[in-house]
């Protein structure tokens, strides 16, 4: 049963609006509270509570009961007393119990008139309460669905769902007021700390910064109500892109500077593990003596820590996955490539192992390292320390005298590295080769023959890396250029020996039919012989060669890599850093131990297609940031008004594509002269932000070749 009868709200015939009537209409979505002054047949011309007339059609107004004071005689008065009246009762609407009403009339499921609701809950109907009802209405979402000058209350399911998304719509609200206040902090005092909770905002504001491609529309409106916010309190004139008002808001709060790399945010590289995640890495146990491991381990796994060990790395590297050792046999010699053995201290598919899968390999950079695992495993408990005991999975490889392989198998061991070496210690070693670093020498070259007499291509290629003086205080850290030689005697030394590794791997994988993710290049497309003889030696040259190369691709089934000059590759000697790498070594160690096969070709493809995003994405980065780096020394040479040397390695597209000396990197070149690929320039810096990666370079002078 209805509450009380239902009545039209406007019946011509009896003329409901009348001179003096109070009534309720919208202007722009707003209400508004008026007086009518005149009433006509079809319309009433109204005095609103802004001292304003209007003619306003019935259907757009509401009438309220009561009337306006007999002793408001003029307009300024009448429009006042509208004003008042209707301040009054917002203010009074804002505590209006809605829900209660609605449990009053949700059960008839009708039309209710304003009329109906006031006195139903009032129990009677007049001004005062008419109207804060109505305007309490007004703003709702929740309870009552408006149509026109009626309501309808919700059904329970829909209000249930209304409240939970309004509730997460203040709580948004109150964590973005939060995010203001604490960087408006932030912003009159450097050392202000901010809450975990604003991090976020922090977060998304840097994405947008960053031109991160995967930012919702709902994403978007919050940063752009963060940026002008705090652009209008902190009085900031922000210009240009919405990427750039970003990057100058967060420059402004100390929270971007010259050499901020956004790289690693715009490609959604994985930074931080869980807290589950991490607790997890801290429980792992280091290796102990291979005494103390238990009997069912030693009967499959061989104490090596006896034969001396060593690692080559760079000097800054802490994620040492491979370490060498050479034994004197009556045969000839034992090369041992001893990688660690992340197998068994990982456990597939637990909560670790899902979120290393995700960041699929490890990303250096010059500003920091990504590690594919947490650092306390990538740096210390899976990485090979001089002192320290450690699980790994041995490739011993027998030689002869002339150090050619004559055999190779693969056992667990345990190794305890004697002595961590960088490449420029082993370069002065080389120069006067003996022990150790001789036979591992040797035993490079000559496989590195084998594969050049296979069809191995060797293509020179040098690179630059950039270091920073100051990781721990970036803005301020000055940028040094170093150039390295992959071919060099101490890192072919290392490439060798893990590509035997890799294809002895994939020699096993292949006899013992197990499905591996296997490494394949098709023979390189022919070059023509008269391009090759008209471009001198240098960058020009191998960029040619380099240009008939065809991409390698991964397949659970062996075939030739052309390239390498071998009948089956796959990689397995970079378990800390590669997760392709570590579902290899799983899968070649529980065959070693038990003689069966771990994983089928659908997980192997599986595999292959969950890391392939993370791969691509640390592929993408690792470009950008070397990018954005050399363009940072770019701008350098810019201030110092520095020439760079450049050589002309493409002159077949609209402009010239120059690989410039000492960064190696290719750029483009506009410019009306014209040039033949091999040519050498002397190019000066017109214009260069390392930011946008933009660069224009000028032809100063071509040079002799």
């Amino acid at each position: 049963m209805p509450l009380v009868p239902k009545q039209p709200l406007f019946d011509k015939s009896s003329n409901s609006f009348r001179e003096g009537s109070l009534v309720i209409f919208d202007i722009d979505g707003a209400s508004q509270l008026g007086v009518v002054l005149e009433a006509s047949s079809q319309k009433a011309r109204v005095l609103s509570m802004r001292g304003r007339e209007q003619d306003l059609a019935y259907q757009r107004l509401g009438l309220l009961p009561g009337s306006i004071p007999s002793h408001c005689t003029t307009t300024q008065e009448r429009s006042d007393w509208l004003l008042s009246a209707f301040e009054s009762a917002e203010r009074e609407s804002a505590s209006f119990p809605t829900e209660e009403l609605w449990t009053f009339v949700e059960s008839e499921k009708r039309d209710f008139t304003p009329d109906e609701l006031c006195a139903s809950y009032f129990g009677e109907n007049q001004f005062e309460p008419h109207l804060r009802l109505r305007l309490a209405l007004h703003k709702d979402k929740i309870f009552f669905k408006r149509r026109k000058h009626e309501f309808t209350p919700r059904p329970i399911e829909i209000v249930k769902e209304l409240k939970l998304s309004e509730s997460k719509r203040l709580e948004k609200e109150a964590k973005l007021a939060l995010a203001e206040g604490e960087l408006l902090a932030l912003a009159k005092d450097r050392n202000y700390s901010l809450s975990p909770e604003v991090q976020p905002h922090v977060d998304l504001l840097l994405r947008v910064a960053a031109g991160a491609p995967h930012i919702d529309n709902n994403e978007h409106k919050e940063a752009k109500i963060l940026i002008e916010t705090l652009a209008d309190k902190l009085s900031l004139s922000l210009r240009g892109s919405r990427e750039d008002r970003a990057w100058n808001l967060l420059k402004r709060l100390k929270l971007l500077h010259k050499n901020s790399d956004l790289s690693p945010i715009r490609n959604a590289l994985i930074l931080h593990f869980s807290r589950a995640a991490e607790e997890a890495a801290a429980q792992l146990k280091e290796c102990a003596l291979y005494n103390s491991l238990p009997d069912e381990e030693r009967a499959y796994r061989i104490d090596y820590s006896h034969v001396e060990t060593v690692t080559i790395d760079d000097s800054s590297t802490n994620d040492m996955d491979d370490a060498l050792s050479v034994e004197r046999t009556p045969e000839g010699y034992r090369l041992g490539i001893h990688i660690t053995d992340v197998a068994t201290a990982i456990e597939r598919d637990s909560l670790l192992d899902q979120e290393v899968k995700a960041r699929a390999t490890s990303t250096y950079l010059p500003d920091r390292t990504i590690n594919m695992f947490p650092d306390i495993l990538a740096n210390q408990t899976l990485s090979l320390i001089a002192g320290a005991p450690r699980r790994t999975l041995s490739f011993l490889i027998d030689l002869d005298n002339q150090f050619q392989v004559a055999s190779y198998r693969i056992v667990p061991t345990v190794i305890s590295v004697d002595q961590r070496l960088t490449y420029e210690e082993v370069e002065l070693l080389l120069k006067s080769p003996t022990g150790l670093i001789e036979s591992l020498y040797m035993a490079s070259s000559a496989y590195e023959s084998h594969r050049i007499a296979q069809g191995a291509l060797k293509i020179p290629k040098k690179e630059s890396a950039v270091f920073l003086s100051d990781k721990a205080n970036l803005e301020h850290s000055e940028i040094r250029l170093e150039e390295f030689d992959e071919q060099s005697p101490a890192r072919n030394l290392i490439g060798e020996l893990m590509i035997l590794a890799n294809a002895c791997a994939a020699d096993y994988a292949a006899r013992n039919n197990l499905p591996f993710i296997f490494r394949s290049q098709p023979p390189s497309d022919p070059v023509d012989q008269g391009l090759l003889n008209s471009i001198p030696p240098g960058p020009a040259l191998d960029y040619i060669l380099r240009s008939g190369l065809k991409r390698s691709t991964v397949s659970t089934t062996p075939a030739p890599h052309a390239t390498l000059g071998l009948q089956a590759y796959a990689q397995v000697t970079s378990p800390i850093r590669r997760y392709t790498d570590l579902v290899n070594q799983r899968q070649l160690f529980h065959h070693i131990v038990s003689g069966e096969t771990l994983l089928a070709h659908e997980q192997i493809d599986q595999y292959i297609e969950e890391t392939s995003s993370g791969l691509s994405r640390a592929r993408i980065t690792t470009r950008e940031s070397k990018r954005f780096w050399l363009y940072r020394v770019l701008e350098g040479y810019a201030r110092e008004k520095k020439r760079v040397t450049g050589t002309i390695l493409r002159d077949d597209q609209r402009h010239y594509l120059v690989e410039l000396d000492e960064l190696f990197i290719p750029v483009y070149l506009k410019t009306g002269e014209r040039y033949s690929r091999g040519d050498v320039l002397s190019l000066s810096i017109a214009a260069v932000d390392a930011k946008s990666e933009y660069l224009k370079l000028e032809v100063v002078s071509k040079l002799p070749s």
